[in-house]
């Protein structure tokens, strides 16, 4: 889909709105933001970057990286295997990719992106649905909740690599799977530095996992 594609309507809309649309839109969802493919909101000011969630802190930043998701066979069908070379965030929130190959409408508004992103992303649910149809990833956004699994993978006869198991959600555009079932990830960064990365990826999965329980516990409050 092209610029030329987007209603006038929506691109007035995005001028107007700029920024103030998308603190909004993270002021009511921000903090309930699941993984997701292909749902990646960028950065107006700097397409080639997410666009960041508040308070949401950037930690590490790889070129580059070799991403393998593994999924599963589920009702949709079989098992499927979705390779891509993409950019990588680490933060205080989540793990965001970015492939290298996907590049947006140029000068393209925060409104014209969302719109690109629902019109990705109800495509992509199309071809999850379809079992002659790949999925391709263009963009991949897993908040540490949504994870069940962090390790450090030392191959024998391949490159060390980062491990990541979530389980999907509804809407996230990946197939549902049962109860005991995960997506597997597997990243290899050609910079190296796997076990650092591992490390403070594990740290900051513990810390958000450790603050959701302490919130969890805490009394809710009741207006008198």
């Amino acid at each position: 889909m092209s610029k030329d594609d987007i209603p006038a309507s929506v691109r007035r809309w995005g001028r107007v709105a700029g920024l103030a649309l998308a603190e909004e839109y993270f002021r009511q969802h921000g903090h309930s933001v699941s993984m997701a493919l292909n749902w990646v909101q960028r950065d107006p000011q700097n397409d080639s970057r997410p666009l960041l969630l508040p308070g949401e802190r950037i930690f590490e930043t790889f070129k580059n990286a070799v991403v393998r998701i593994e999924i599963p066979p589920n009702l949709s069908g079989p098992k499927q295997e979705i390779k891509a070379e993409a950019n990588m965030w680490l933060s205080n929130r989540r793990v965001v990719f970015l492939a290298s190959d996907a590049t947006p409408p140029a000068n393209a508004t925060l409104a014209e992106s969302i719109y690109t992103a629902v019109h990705s992303y109800l495509g992509s649910t199309t071809a999850a649905n379809d079992t002659t149809t790949s999925l391709k990833m263009e963009s991949l956004t897993i908040p540490f909740l949504s994870m069940r699994d962090i390790s450090f993978d030392q191959g024998l006869f391949t490159p060390n690599s980062l491990g990541l198991q979530f389980a999907p959600v509804e809407d996230g555009n990946f197939p549902q799977l049962g109860r005991n079932s995960f997506i597997k990830l597997n990243v290899t960064l050609k910079e190296g530095k796997v076990y650092e990365v591992w490390k403070t990826a594990r740290e900051l999965w513990q810390d958000n996992t450790r603050q959701r329980q302490e919130e969890d516990t805490l009394p809710r409050y009741t207006p008198q």
